[in-house]
């Protein structure tokens, strides 16, 4: 088996899903070869020509891997979302020259949120004995649809799979005051929804309703920094951490009790965070872009319809029914909702898990 995949660095949600689903396949199965075909893993700055020059190595290296591994060995290959693809089309015929199976792992809402040129040649390309991969039901649904993929062709696998059980301890509702932790991760910006996750805060500030917004995530544009700081000069108890990582990132979602993640980002898929916002108790709300719907339904969160191209009167209206909802939780049952969530949050995981075993069985048995 081949695995042709993106590995971290840059890390983001696929390359993690990407390194993950390798060591899956590395402890349960036998020949795995691995080839990066990340073009920035030695550098993320990097030339648009320096880029190229990359990618033309990785193409010959795979070829050579070709050559050198039996025809029973098929293809792994995570797609990109975009303009990327012009490389996935050149890896995939490759393959198909040398007469390997693949199967397609989908990350991305890019060429399902509307039917794409590119996607209509790579999966002419990959042809009908191709197994495709995808996230939910919903981007089951919408595959087959547009592209006229079988659905006997296509497996549903969840994000749920790959995350872990956090290793530190659950902070509760502070028991005298009653305040609520809502947080928000992510990068920060206005498609993740940024403006109007402040935007319910400012809503429930403004009703006497005492909270504890939180808030980290890289910022990397200046609109997003100005909505941030202006935030946090309105209203001092704000807290902003900044990125964070690892035990930090546990830690501070660990000290939540609700978890809110308004993106009305095009591509949005099936955001890892909202899961491990879940697998720490936290009570999720969330808009209902890509997977987003079927993922919070998982956790007995709440979500409500969101996204790009909703009007001032849509935003406003998630706004005022996501206050609402916030407002009518009796935060005496708060112990009871983490529990709920987290056991939500468990049973999707060992149902993702179940399905992440088969299609490890599907790759051994080509």
């Amino acid at each position: 088996m081949i695995f042709l995949i993106n590995l971290p660095p840059p890390v983001h949600g696929m390359s993690l899903i990407n390194k993950k689903m390798t060591a899956n396949a590395l402890e349960h199965l036998k020949n795995i070869v691995v080839v990066n075909s990340s073009p920035t893993a030695e550098q993320s700055n990097i030339s648009k020509l320096k880029k190229i020059y990359n990618y033309l190595l990785i193409i010959v290296k795979f070829g050579n891997v070709l050559k050198s591994t039996n025809i029973k060995d098929s293809l792994y290959r995570p797609i990109n979302g975009g303009k990327g693809q012009f490389f996935d089309m050149v890896f995939l015929m490759l393959a198909k020259i040398y007469r390997r199976k693949i199967f397609i792992h989908h990350h991305s809402y890019n060429y399902l949120n509307k039917k794409s040129f590119l996607f209509t040649l790579v999966n002419k390309i990959c042809s009908v004995n191709s197994i495709h991969i995808v996230l939910s039901e919903d981007m089951k649904v919408r595959l087959s649809q547009i592209y006229d993929i079988e659905l006997s062709r296509i497996r549903v696998l969840s994000n749920c799979a790959f995350i872990d059980d956090p290793k530190l301890e659950h902070q509760r509702i502070n028991k005298v005051t009653r305040i609520l932790n809502i947080g928000y991760l992510s990068n920060v910006t206005v498609d993740k929804g940024i403006d109007v996750f402040i935007n319910i805060c400012e809503e429930i500030l403004a009703r006497g309703i005492k909270i504890n917004p939180q808030i980290a995530g890289p910022i990397n544009d200046k609109k997003s920094k100005k909505i941030i700081d202006d935030f946090c000069i309105k209203y001092p108890f704000v807290n902003y951490v900044g990125p964070v990582y690892g035990e930090d990132k546990t830690r501070f979602l660990n000290d939540l009790d609700v978890f809110i993640f308004p993106s009305r980002y095009y591509n949005e898929a099936e955001p890892l965070v909202i899961y491990e916002a879940a697998a720490s108790g936290n009570y999720v709300i969330g808009s209902e872009v890509g997977s987003m719907k079927e993922a919070i339904k998982k956790i007995a969160g709440f979500s409500y319809p969101l996204n790009m191209d909703s009007d001032v009167s849509q935003l406003q209206e998630f706004i005022e029914t996501t206050v609402k909802h916030l407002i009518n939780l009796n935060k005496e049952d708060f112990d009871k909702i983490n529990k709920t969530v987290i056991d939500s949050f468990r049973k999707a995981k060992v149902s993702a898990n179940d399905d992440l075993m088969s299609i490890l069985k599907e790759f051994e048995n080509v």
